[in-house]
Order: structure tokens, then sequence, then C-alpha cells
């Protein structure tokens, strides 16, 4: 392979990484990158496979959390009704800090994890483009070792 190709291979992997920044639609570049240029090299193989499947699990992640918290806000409202009409029973109180509790908690990882994201895009951008590894915690060596490494023959 020539220093062009590889420079090249370097820049599509890094470019399937940097689609992570289009939230919601994101997936559809590596995956149009995997279907047409799988074939050409392991590095586009791998980069485009792994970054399919962080964005993927990135959206249902964000839908799951997102459903919890629409969850969490519809059920404050019949507490709180039941709060103004039992407002003399002391046993009704603890239970509108439930629907609170759940939405401070998905707001707060919500807020750590939308820029924990965006430094692993950079830093995978980065390390792609300096001809270097980058696997997403979990994730990408998962997909190497099923999906990229070739299978080792066992004796019988």
């Amino acid at each position: 392979m020539t220093q062009y190709q590889e420079n090249e291979d370097k820049l599509i992997a890094a470019i399937c990484h940097l689609s992570g920044l289009i939230f919601m639609f994101g997936a559809i570049t590596p995956l149009v990158i995997w279907v047409t240029q799988k074939d050409r090299s392991e590095t586009i193989r791998f980069h485009a496979l792994q970054t399919i499947a962080v964005q993927t699990a990135v959206i249902l992640l964000y839908m799951l959390g997102m459903g919890c918290y629409m969850l969490s806000i519809f059920a404050f409202i019949p507490f709180s009704a039941m709060m103004v009409e039992t407002s003399s029973t002391p046993e009704a109180s603890p239970l509108i800090f439930i629907p609170i509790a759940i939405i401070i908690l998905i707001f707060g990882i919500m807020c750590l994890a939308g820029p924990a994201y965006l430094i692993m895009i950079v830093v995978a951008v980065v390390r792609t483009l300096q001809g270097h590894d980058f696997r997403y915690p979990l994730i990408g060596s998962w997909i190497y070792n099923n999906y990229i490494a070739p299978p080792t023959a066992v004796p019988e």
C-alpha cells in the first residue's frame, strides 16, 4: 500500500468519526463509507463499523434517556395533583420527590455525557489522522475482535 493510499484511508476513517458531530444523522456517513469502501482496507472497515456501532448506541441511549425524562415529567403531574388534594396527609409528601429525583438524575447524566461524547469524537479524529489506532471504550475492542481480526484456527 502506498503512502498516499494510507493517508487517504486515515482521512476517510477520520471523516467517519467526525460525522458523529451531526447528531441523530451521523451514522449515515460511516454506513455509506462502510458499504462502499469496506473492501479497500482494514482501517476503513474497522473505523466505519466502530463508528456506526457507537453512534447507534448513542442515539438509542439518548432516546431512552429522553423517554425516561418525559415519563418522569408526566408522572410529576399526577403526584403534584395528589399533593394538592391530600395536603393534610404526611405519607403522600415523599412521593413527589421520586419524579423530581429522576428528572434531576437524567438531566445531570445527559449534561455530563454530551460534552464527554464530543471530546471523545475530537480525540478519535485527531488520533486517526495521526495514524494511531483509536478504539471507543467497550465497543471498539469488541468490534475489532469479532468483525475485523481474522479468526484463529482451532486445532482439532
